[in-house]
């Protein structure tokens, strides 16, 4: 185990060899949190970053609240595919819809979650509820009405490489970017 942002890290990977096999993500981490005893953070493996957590970190550790790394992707239009978050002057979300058709920000959560071990355990009490589909967005959207959740609007680039269309748009802006040996 590597210490790393202030604290010791832990990686835990679903053992799952075929796609009908996963457990979802809600589900998957319900059942991780049963061997937790600290706090965690989650970063969704469809996520590409260039912008340190160390800050976001930080800021976990003054609130030991639920954090969330949100990213504006510029406009109304793009957050249609994300989760949109509204946040109040303290970054406390005071509004949380997954996937809308008519977003009114453009202010997107970024699959980065910093969760005390007590939230983790509260999805326990989100599936008692039946609370809805077995998708991190859908547990914010119920989360952030139960106790306080907080944002943090991360500096860099961030992309949503969860298509093949995003990840070759990635890798073709980023070779533009960085052009390398060509063979």
């Amino acid at each position: 185990m590597k210490k790393y942002l202030g604290g010791p890290i832990e990686l835990s990977v679903e053992p799952t060899l075929r796609e009908e096999e996963k457990l979802r993500a809600v589900k998957a981490l319900h059942i991780l949190a049963s061997k937790l005893s600290s706090d965690c953070l989650i970063i969704a493996g469809d996520n590409l970053f260039t912008f340190s957590l160390k800050p976001m970190m930080k800021r976990y550790r003054e609130l030991k609240a639920p954090l969330i790394a949100i990213y504006d992707v510029g406009s109304p239009e793009l957050a249609k595919n994300y989760g949109v978050i509204k946040v109040d002057s303290d970054m406390r979300i005071i509004s949380f819809e997954e996937k809308p058709a008519n977003p009114k920000d453009s202010l997107v959560s970024t699959g980065i979650y910093a969760y005390p071990r007590e939230t983790i355990l509260m999805m326990s009490r989100y599936f008692e509820e039946g609370c809805g589909e077995d998708r991190l967005g859908n547990f914010i959207q119920w989360l952030y009405k139960q106790v306080p959740v907080y944002g943090y609007i991360v500096d860099g680039e961030w992309w949503d490489i969860g298509t093949s269309e995003t990840y070759y748009e990635v890798l073709r802006k980023i070779g533009e970017a960085c052009p390398g040996p060509r063979s």
